[in-house]
C-alpha cells in the first residue's frame, strides 16, 4: 500500500509539473486557457500540491494566490509561510513571505478556507455526481476585470466562481481616439489606447501660447518649440530662445544679461551695481537709515560721531573703527576660515594673502595653492589613476583622477563571433556576444550541388549536409565509399593493395593504397659511391648518402699491415690507410689461464708502434689509479711493459697462479674432489653489513630467527608432496630491525620473504619450493 502511495505522489508530481509550467507564466497563457485547465485538473483530482506534491483533494481546505493561480493546500501554505527559505529578507521577517510558485510577496498569512472569489467561508465538499467546480461557492465570480489599477474598467465577471484568473472584459464600450474627435465602439479589455483619427492634435502646450500641430496621438505634446526674441530686464540686449524654455504661461519673457543694471537708485545719487536684475532695484545701501555701524560693523556709528555730526545723506562718508576688519573672505572654507586683516574699511577687502589646501576632483589627492591664484587654477587634477574594473569586466579605467561612477567602458569588444568571421564591434561588455546579424542572400549547396539551404542564411551558416558518394577526381581508380564533404581533401583511401617496397626487395601485401612509402624493414644493400661498402640503412627511399656529404662515413675493412685487424678508419677511397696505432682490443692471458688482460692492440710501424704501446699503457694505468682513488682494488702489475712478454702475446704468471698450481697438485696427491684452488675466493657466504651489526647486538635473537629459518627449510625438503608446490612459514609478529634480519637472512636460504600486516601485529611469511 505504501509502494502504491508513493507512485501516486510521484505520479500527481510529475502531472502538477507539467500544470506549474504552463502556470508559472501567466503571462504568456490565455487566461481563459489557464482557467480551464486548473478546472480539468481538480475537477478529475490530478492537481497536486506544489508543496507537499500530494493531490488536492475535494474535501481538502485549500489557498489560491491571486498573482498566479496555483492552488495550495491551506496547512501547506502555512508552514511554507513559516519556513525561512520563503521570507523576503531573512534580515526583516516582517517583510513578508513569497509565493513557492510566483515569488510574488505577501504580508498576511492565509488561515481562512475560501472560495476562489473569496465570498464564502469553508465551502462544502462537491456531492457525488455535481458538475460544479471543487472548492467553489457556485455562485457568480463578481471580481473586477480591470487588468491594473489604471484601467478605467469597472465591469465585474459574470461567470461561476471559478480557479484561475478571470476572462478579459467583454463589455463593448465607447471610447475616444486620444484627440476626442472620433468615438469608437470597442471591447473594454482592449486597453485605453485608440487608433489615431489622423486629424491636428489641437491641444494647447505647456507654454499657453501655441497649439500642437501634430497629427491626432497620445501621450504628452512635448515642449513648444517656437522661437521668440527675449529681452533682458534692463532693456539692453535680447536673444532668440525656444518658447518652451521661456517658462510657463503668464511668466514674464524676459532673462537676466551679465551686464551691470545700471538703473538709479531710489536716492538719486547712486546706480544699481547689481546685475541685470527684474524691477525694482532695492534701495540705496548707504542711506542713513540703513548704516548704523562701521563698514566692518563692530562699533557702531553713535560711538564714533557726535550728535551733531550724523550723517543725513548717503552721500556722507561712513567713518570706520581702528579695529581690524575681520570680514569672512571668499577663499574660506570651513576647515580654513580666512578673514581680512586690514583695518576697518568701505568697499571689498584686499586679496588675500595666505594658501589653501585645495583636493582634487577625486578627492585622493589635494595640494596647497595661494588664494590669489585660486580663480584661475579651475579644477585640479592629481596623477593617481584609476584603478577599478569598467563594466566590461576585462579594462581597467586608468584615467587620472576620474569622477566617472559608473566607468562604462567605450572600448569596442573586438571578441570573434560565433560565425568565425566577423568580429563583435558593439560596445564592449560582459558575457556572450551577441549572434552575427550578417545575413548571407546566395545559395549555399554542398560541394555537388545537390543539396541546397536557401537565402537569407546567417553568417556562418555550415553548407547542408550530402549523403550522396563523394564526385570528386581521386588520385587512384578505386570505389569510393565516402560521402559528399565540404572539406578540401578527401579522405584517405583505405583498399588494401599490394606495393613494392621502397628498396625494390620484395612485395608487400594488404597495404592501404594512400601509403605510398612501404619498407619491407630489411637493410637496403645497395652499393655506396665509395664501391667498397653497401648501405646498412633500413628500406628506405631516395639516396642512401645524405646530400650534403656524398663520402661513404662507414668503417675500412681493409687488413692493417703490423696486425690481423682491419684498419676501422672513415672509408678512405683513393688514399692508403692511415699508419696508426691500431685500436682494436686483444685479451692477454698467462700461461695458467686464471689472468686476462684487454688491451688495445696498438700494432703500428715500428718507430710509431713503441710510442703508442707506452701511450695506450699510460692511459690503462690512469685509469686502475682512478679505480683505485675511487675505493676499488686493483692490480698494478698488469699495466707495466715487464708483465708482458717478448712475443707480447701473453701474461705472466704471478704468485697466485703458482699457489693454485700447488694446491691443484696437493689436492690431486689428497683425493680431494673438489677443493678450493684459488685462495682469492672464499666459500663463506657474504651478508649485509647492516645484518652483521645488528647480529653483533642481538646474537641470540639473531641465532633463533637462524635456526627457525634453517628449520623451515629441512622441513620442506624432507616433505613428500610435489616439488613445484610452494612451501610457506609465518613467523610471530616482531619489531622493525628483527623483520629486517628475516628479509636480510632469507635469500641466503633461498627463500622469497614478504610483510604483511600493520602494527603491532606486522610479521614475516617466507616461502620456498622443494
Amino acid at each position: 500500500m505504501k509502494a502504491e502511495n508513493e507512485g501516486d505522489r510521484r505520479g500527481h508530481k510529475r502531472s502538477s509539473h507539467s500544470a506549474t509550467q504552463k502556470k508559472g507564466r501567466g503571462k504568456q497563457v490565455m487566461p481563459s486557457l489557464q482557467s480551464s485547465e486548473l478546472t480539468e485538473q481538480l475537477t478529475s483530482g490530478s492537481y497536486s500540491c506544489m508543496v507537499c506534491c500530494d493531490r488536492v483533494r475535494d474535501r481538502d481546505a485549500v489557498w489560491s494566490c491571486k498573482e498566479c493561480h496555483h492552488v495550495f493546500h491551506l496547512g501547506c501554505i502555512g508552514k511554507w509561510a513559516a519556513a525561512p527559505a520563503s521570507l523576503v529578507s531573512e534580515k526583516e521577517p516582517s517583510e513578508g513571505w513569497r509565493c513557492p510558485a510566483c515569488q510574488n510577496p505577501s504580508d498576511v498569512v492565509p488561515t481562512v478556507y475560501k472560495c476562489y472569489c473569496g465570498k464564502l467561508i469553508n465551502p462544502r465538499p462537491r456531492a457525488r455526481g455535481e458538475l460544479t467546480v471543487p472548492h467553489s461557492c457556485g455562485e457568480l465570480c463578481g471580481r473586477s476585470l480591470a487588468r491594473n489599477p489604471l484601467s478605467s474598467c469597472q465591469h465585474k465577471c459574470q461567470l461561476l466562481c471559478h480557479p484561475g484568473p478571470c476572462p478579459p472584459c467583454p463589455v463593448t464600450v465607447n471610447r475616444s481616439c486620444p484627440c476626442g474627435r472620433q468615438k469608437y465602439q470597442v471591447r473594454c479589455s482592449k486597453g485605453e489606447e485608440l487608433p489615431s483619427c489622423g486629424s491636428e492634435c489641437g491641444r494647447r502646450l505647456k507654454c499657453g501660447r501655441h497649439h500642437c500641430t501634430q497629427s491626432c496621438h497620445s501621450g504628452s505634446c512635448g515642449d513648444c518649440t517656437m522661437m521668440l526674441t527675449q529681452h533682458c530686464h534692463c532693456g539692453r540686449s535680447h536673444r532668440e530662445v525656444v518658447c518652451g524654455e521661456t517658462g510657463e504661461e503668464g511668466e514674464e519673457e524676459r532673462y537676466g544679461c551679465s551686464l551691470v543694471c545700471g538703473r538709479e537708485l531710489n536716492c538719486g545719487n547712486h546706480l544699481c551695481e547689481l546685475s541685470c536684475h527684474p524691477a525694482p532695484c532695492p534701495p540705496c545701501p548707504l542711506l542713513p537709515a540703513h548704516v548704523t555701524a562701521c563698514p566692518c560693523g563692530a562699533t557702531p556709528l553713535s560711538a564714533l560721531l557726535s550728535p551733531d555730526q550724523s550723517r543725513t545723506s548717503c552721500l556722507d562718508p561712513v567713518p570706520t573703527c581702528n579695529r581690524s576688519c575681520g570680514r569672512v573672505l571668499p577663499c574660506s572654507t570651513k576647515a580654513e576660515p580666512h578673514f581680512c586683516p586690514a583695518g576697518c574699511h568701505e568697499g571689498p577687502c584686499p586679496r588675500c594673502e595666505k594658501s589653501r589646501l585645495v583636493r582634487c576632483r577625486c578627492g585622493r589627492g589635494s595640494t596647497r595653492v595661494e588664494c590669489q591664484n585660486l580663480e584661475g587654477i579651475g579644477d585640479f587634477v592629481c596623477d593617481k589613476p584609476c584603478n577599478k574594473m569598467k563594466s566590461c569586466g576585462r579594462h581597467r579605467c586608468n584615467t587620472r583622477c576620474c569622477m566617472d561612477a559608473n566607468h562604462q567602458c567605450t572600448l569596442v569588444c573586438g571578441k570573434r563571433l560565433r560565425c568565425g568571421i566577423h568580429n563583435c564591434m558593439e560596445q564592449c561588455h560582459r558575457g556572450h556576444c551577441e549572434q552575427c546579424w550578417e545575413y548571407s542572400y546566395e545559395e549555399l549547396t554542398c560541394h555537388c550541388g545537390a543539396e541546397i539551404l536557401y537565402p537569407p542564411l546567417p553568417c556562418g551558416t555550415r553548407p547542408p549536409t550530402c549523403k550522396r558518394v563523394c564526385a570528386r577526381m581521386h588520385s587512384c581508380d578505386h570505389n569510393v565509399f565516402h560521402s559528399c564533404h565540404n572539406e578540401e581533401e578527401c579522405p584517405p583511401c583505405t583498399v588494401l593493395t599490394v606495393k613494392m617496397c621502397m628498396g625494390e626487395h620484395e612485395k608487400r601485401y594488404n597495404i592501404p593504397c594512400h601509403i605510398a612509402d612501404v619498407s619491407c624493414g630489411m637493410p637496403c644493400g645497395k652499393d655506396l659511391p665509395c664501391g667498397r661498402h653497401k648501405c646498412l640503412k633500413l628500406c628506405h627511399r631516395g639516396a642512401c648518402t645524405d646530400s650534403l656529404a656524398q663520402q661513404c662515413r662507414q668503417p675500412c675493412q681493409t687488413p692493417r699491415k703490423y696486425c690481423s685487424h682491419v684498419c676501422g678508419e672513415t672509408c678512405h677511397v683513393g688514399s692508403e690507410c692511415p699508419d696508426i696505432p691500431c685500436k682494436a682490443e686483444v685479451v692477454l692471458t698467462c700461461k695458467c689461464g686464471r689472468m686476462k688482460e684487454r688491451v688495445l692492440c696498438g700494432a703500428s710501424s715500428s718507430g710509431i708502434m713503441q710510442q703508442a704501446f707506452h701511450k695506450i699503457l699510460s692511459k690503462d694505468l690512469g685509469a686502475k689509479i682512478r679505480d683505485l682513488q675511487s675505493g676499488h682494488s686493483v692490480s698494478l702489475g698488469r699495466v707495466s711493459l715487464a708483465s708482458l712478454s717478448r712475443d707480447k702475446d701473453s701474461l705472466d704468471c704471478d704468485e697466485v697462479c703458482a699457489q693454485i698450481e700447488r694446491n691443484r697438485t696437493l689436492a690431486e696427491a689428497l683425493g680431494i674432489t673438489s677443493p678450493v684452488l684459488d685462495p682469492l675466493e672464499s666459500p663463506l657466504p657474504k651478508y649485509p653489513s647492516t645484518l652483521l651489526d645488528q647480529a653483533r647486538r642481538d646474537t641470540a635473537v639473531a641465532a633463533s630467527l637462524e635456526e627457525e629459518l634453517k628449520s623451515f627449510v629441512d622441513s620442506v625438503m624432507k616433505s613428500q608432496g610435489p616439488g613445484d608446490q610452494a612451501r610457506r612459514h609465518k613467523f610471530q609478529p616482531m619489531a622493525n630491525h628483527e623483520r629486517r634480519m628475516v628479509h636480510e637472512l632469507a635469500p641466503h636460504y633461498g627463500c622469497d620473504s614478504l610483510s604483511y600486516d600493520s602494527e603491532p601485529l606486522r610479521h614475516v611469511t617466507v616461502s620456498t619450493k622443494k
